[in-house]
């Protein structure tokens, strides 16, 4: 499977063959090329890239000449398989050096240019320091503008870190021309006898229509450990070939499989043998809520884990889905052709470089033709909201919305968290005063096809703290909603939430991705499985309640059904409107309650269902059980908190 994706990898596009024939595997394999802008071609270049970058071979890919500012975000740019460091030319237009390195790497930035307009000095560079099996590697990527002089720049960094590293790479489009004698060329060859570092290769890496110049340079001090050097041109990138070489250093090969349960290919005669044969008769005997529930959560999370299948895969997603044969061919002839004219001669120089000029304009054309075909079905009037906003974040063209990213300790974002919190109060006292409607609200049991409408309306996959996927239970409902409905209507006739399911894992996701802050971070809960279905089956009944009897204002648009900000918008719109119309002065008074959801009082609450909303003592009972002692802890990538009681608020 994966020599076939391989395969079809390199075929692609002649560059990634060629290095996928020239690099050796296992090895530190490095690349360089110039792009004269990443983004260039509505991202077209990139996807050529990307392609390109499949090659497992490749451990580090530099690029000079970026042309990247700071309204462009990393997920736009990034690359599957690896990760990425840029430092952009902040005073002005070009530049810019980005490098990708794959994940597997130890690769740390060590420093990176900064430059102003005022700068005396323009030479761009980015510093890394790469570990491989223990072994120390200085790699300095360089972009020397083209009326720069880097050569002082270059002794200066040489001073200051030989003498840490005994390994040392410098690669990048230096702007000088090693085939013309000059002076940049003879300072800059100055500096690489002084530090005993060696050029590899001696032809011209940019081409144009005068002539050709050796611009891109892979200089090292360790060239008894350089095993493949070459270089290929790219002219989806730049007229700037790519050069590429192996240094002898071992990598170990990153491990892209994924691993899934198999929700699909599994033994259902297995499972449904397995459910059948759980002691239901010692279930319905159980009187206690919490042993009911911790009965339910054992046996089906032992039934899951045990019979849904644990598989390996190997990660192949497509880098381009929108890459087709008719593009394919475009690329290779365009490849060609640009070939053909560098090594034509002189007097059909002319010619062959206009047929080149007409299938490269001929490939961007293709290109862009078969991504708009693919994005308008991608983006098809049949897809939901949800799947909709899935598909744009798929882009990378919005912020992440990750846990991923809070690079925070898990411990101090809960504190923060729960500092929100009101302080504790008592537990409420509960009275049989009869509140402001003669009907009182209680909860009613709960039928079977209830409970079945509600798991399939529940569409999040996100586990809780018992471990049981809500796609799981879907498969097994026929054989266990009527297990489900008991312990849900005994819930109900005693008034009791189950502590299992108050064991809440909190996600902090940043509210706006700028902000790297504490009190930045929005917590969101993530509820066990069962719990969601049963808190659905209970909103369905308050709801339809307050709708029966108005108990909520017509002109409250958050939370209830048919109603958005949209309607707020044009409630507002249409009241100042009106009262300018009548010559009248129209005032509108914002207010913003901070952190409402957490700091919400659950006396104040129950005491309000109560009194002002008629529930019945046994309803006020089971809401105050749902609220009380909940415990949450955060979750900061794989780092999990101590957890702690949530007094005050509701699960967001």
């Amino acid at each position: 499977m994966a020599q076939r994706s391989n395969h079809t990898t390199t075929a692609a596009n002649i560059p990634g063959a060629v290095m996928n024939a020239v690099l050796l595997p296992g090895k530190l394999n490095i690349v360089h090329g110039n792009t004269q802008s990443l983004c260039a071609r509505k991202f077209g270049k990139l996807d050529e890239l990307k392609l390109t970058l499949q090659n497992p071979k490749i451990s580090i890919a530099c690029f000079t000449e970026s042309w990247l500012t700071e309204n462009i975000r990393d997920n736009c740019i990034s690359i599957p398989g690896y990760s990425m460091l840029r430092n952009d030319r902040g005073y002005s237009r070009g530049g810019g050096i980005i490098v990708y390195f794959r994940t597997n790497l130890r690769c740390t930035k060590l420093f990176c240019t900064e430059l102003t307009s005022n700068a005396q000095d323009k030479t761009e560079c980015l510093a890394l320091d790469i570990n491989v099996n223990n072994e120390k590697v200085l790699l300095l990527v360089i972009y020397n503008p083209p009326d720069n002089d880097c050569s002082r720049f270059l002794a200066d960094r040489m001073c200051e870190l030989s003498d840490s590293y005994e390994n040392i790479v410098v690669i990048g489009d230096l702007n000088t021309d090693l085939l013309q004698p000059s002076r940049k060329r003879n300072n800059l060859t100055s500096v690489f006898e002084s530090f005993s570092l060696t050029c590899l290769g001696d032809e011209p890496t940019y081409f144009h229509n005068t002539g050709c110049s050796q611009l891109d340079l892979f200089v090292t001090n360790i060239r008894s450990k350089v095993r493949r050097f070459d270089q290929v041109s790219f002219s989806g990138l730049s007229q700037h070939d790519l050069i590429f070489a192996t240094l002898e250093f071992e990598v170990t090969r990153s491990q892209p499989n994924q691993t899934f349960r198999d929700y699909v290919n599994f033994n259902a005669q297995a499972v449904a043998q397995a459910v059948l044969s759980v002691p239901w008769n010692e279930f319905y005997g159980l009187s206690d809520i919490d042993e009911l529930t911790n009965f339910f959560n054992f046996h089906i999370k032992r039934i899951h884990d045990l019979h849904i299948p644990l598989r390996v895969v190997h990660a192949n997603r497509r880098i381009n889905p929108w890459f087709n044969v008719v593009v394919r061919r475009a690329i290779v002839e365009r490849e060609l052709a640009y070939r053909e004219w560098l090594r034509s001669p002189s007097h059909l120089k002319e010619l062959k470089r206009q047929h080149y000029k007409t299938l490269r304009n001929r490939a961007n054309l293709v290109i862009c033709r078969a991504k708009r075909a693919y994005f308008e079905r991608y983006f098809d009037d049949h897809v939901d909201t949800k799947n909709l906003w899935s598909r744009v974040r798929s882009l990378g063209v919005t912020g992440k919305v990750s846990a991923q990213d809070c690079n925070f300790d898990p411990d101090e974002v809960n504190d923060v968290f729960l500092s929100n919190c009101t302080t504790v109060q008592p537990p409420y006292r509960h009275t049989d005063n009869a509140g402001a409607y003669s009907d009182s609200f209680g909860f009613s049991t709960i039928a079977p096809w209830q409970v079945t409408n509600a798991a399939w309306e529940s569409k999040s996959n996100a586990v809780g703290s018992d471990g049981i996927p809500i796609k799981f239970l879907k498969i097994l409902l026929p054989l266990i909603v009527e297990h489900i409905t008991f312990l849900f209507n005994k819930i109900i006739t005693t008034a009791t939430f189950p502590d299992t399911w108050k064991q809440i894992i909190v996600l902090p996701i940043k509210k706006k991705t700028h902000l790297n802050t504490l009190t930045s971070l929005r917590p969101i809960s993530i509820l066990c499985a069962l719990s969601k279905i049963f808190e659905k089956l209970i909103e369905q009944q308050i709801s339809a309640f307050l709708r029966e009897y108005n108990l909520l204002s017509e002109h409250q648009a958050g939370f209830q059904k048919g109603q958005s900000v949209k309607s707020a918008v044009l409630k507002v719109a249409d009241d100042i409107g009106r009262s300018l119309d009548k010559n009248g002065i129209g005032v509108l008074l914002l207010l913003d309650f901070s952190k409402a959801f957490d700091t919400g009082s659950h006396h104040t609450l129950c005491r309000k269902l109560r009194t002002q909303f008629s529930f019945s003592t046994e309803a006020v009972r089971l809401v105050e059980s749902y609220l009380s002692k909940r415990m949450q802890a955060v979750l900061c990538g794989q780092r999990l908190s101590r957890s702690a009681e949530v007094c005050s608020g509701i699960p967001q």
